[in-house]
């Protein structure tokens, strides 16, 4: 299995992700209401399963342009940094905002800030990597992975907690 067939596999996973969060909060009880560790919760699964879904697609579309296998991929790194960084500076300025007004979500998943350390060492690494052309594949695929990986247990922590 080559890594263009994973991220594809990886981009049905992202929509599929997606919806099963919209259909339980769609679901979800309107007796209650929504705390601010479950819009949290939300925003942030949705957040992170297009941008696995965008990150999966994406070097096929740099490919579809004529441009050799190994540019393409080095673009594809390059994109992904910059979407990494764009996500994770967009979460942090919403949690600033938050904080301003009082309101303090905590995260129910006790390790997000060591997942989110790994992010941005994964990314600096797939950056660099692209910038020195060396081959990023794997370290493109694990990045995409990590992402849905960190998706799904905010989603599962997030079921979990419905049930309480």
């Amino acid at each position: 299995m080559d890594a263009s067939e994973i991220l594809l596999t990886f981009a049905e996973v992202a929509v599929a992700l997606a919806g099963f969060i919209g259909i339980t909060a769609a679901f979800r009880q309107r007796s209650t209401s929504w705390s601010a560790d479950d819009l949290s919760s939300v925003r942030f699964v949705l957040e992170v399963s297009f941008s696995a879904l965008f990150l999966s697609v994406l070097p096929g579309i740099v490919s579809n342009f004529s441009v050799a296998p190994e540019l393409s991929w080095r673009v594809a790194a390059l994109g992904m940094a910059g979407v990494l960084l764009a996500l994770f500076s967009y979460q942090a300025q919403r949690r600033r905002r938050l904080a301003r007004k009082g309101i303090r979500p905590g995260s129910r998943v006790p390790f997000r800030r060591t997942m989110i350390a790994c992010y941005f060492a994964v990314t600096a690494g797939v950056a660099l990597a692209g910038v020195f052309g060396i081959v990023v594949q794997g370290a493109y695929v694990l990045g995409v992975a990590m992402l849905l990986l960190a998706a799904v247990i905010e989603f599962l922590v997030f079921v979990a907690a419905l049930q309480d």
